[in-house]
């Protein structure tokens, strides 16, 4: 008897029906789970002919997000401020700068300010608005940062000296493009760097040093108190007999 039962449960597995109807559950369970009940839209239809009326379940697809405007400024070196109509139907924005993807995804905001960029820099933008539904892309703001006021340090080894005494000037300076030195200095100087000069003039001996670009210019300068060389201390010496 128990043979009988396990043949009929063989032959009934072999059989194409068996296999198409699990295949068949098995996609129905799938699309039931998939499906993003709140995307589905229940409507009511009228039926001639019966007495109440019949709720028809219909799947609408998500709509892309709707067009927008990107615009952007930059009034200092070191950032780039970016803003944007709001997309409709719109989840979630991403920031592109020359091509690449800057977006602290996910974005929801319609303003960005851009710190990552340098002085004097052309960078191009765009904005990308996302939902299920698709993509859509804004125009394209081309934005050029300005120069960035440069800033000198400078300074000296001593503070006082004699005249023709060696002094030793070490300075930087910050998106500066050039420097020029005057005062008991001179000439065209990089924009970092040592040099010992001479404390030349008394009662005080200034080195001056102007870096630039070509938007700003800063200048610093640093002062040495001078005095005279001393007289030579004169010995007697007796001499030999």
């Amino acid at each position: 008897m128990t043979g009988g039962k396990k043949s009929l449960r063989d032959n009934f597995i072999k059989q194409p029906l068996f296999w198409l109807s699990l295949f068949l559950i098995f996609i129905i369970g799938f699309l039931l789970i998939s499906v993003d009940r709140t995307k589905i839209v229940v409507s009511q239809s009228a039926v001639y002919g019966e007495g109440s009326p019949h709720y028809v379940a219909k799947w609408v697809p998500t709509p892309p997000p709707g067009n927008f405007t990107l615009s952007g400024s930059s009034s200092v070196c070191n950032s780039v401020s970016l803003s944007w109509t709001d997309s409709l139907n719109a989840d979630g924005y991403r920031i592109y700068r020359n091509g690449a993807d800057i977006t602290p995804y996910p974005y929801t905001a319609t303003q960005y300010t851009d710190t990552a960029v340098s002085q004097n820099t052309l960078y191009n933008y765009y904005i990308i608005a996302t939902n299920q539904g698709g993509s859509v892309n804004s125009n394209t703001v081309s934005i050029t940062t300005p120069y960035c006021p440069p800033t000198v340090f400078l300074s000296s080894d001593i503070s006082s000296a004699y005249l023709g005494q060696p002094v030793a000037l070490t300075w930087s300076s910050i998106y500066a493009t050039a420097c020029v030195a005057s005062g008991n200095w001179s000439g065209s100087k990089p924009t970092g760097g040592t040099e010992t000069v001479r404390a030349r003039t008394m009662p005080v001996s200034t080195f001056t040093l102007t870096c630039s670009n070509p938007g700003y210019s800063d200048t610093k300068s640093v002062s040495v108190n001078v005095s005279p060389l001393g007289n030579p201390v004169w010995q007697e010496v007796a001499p030999r007999l």
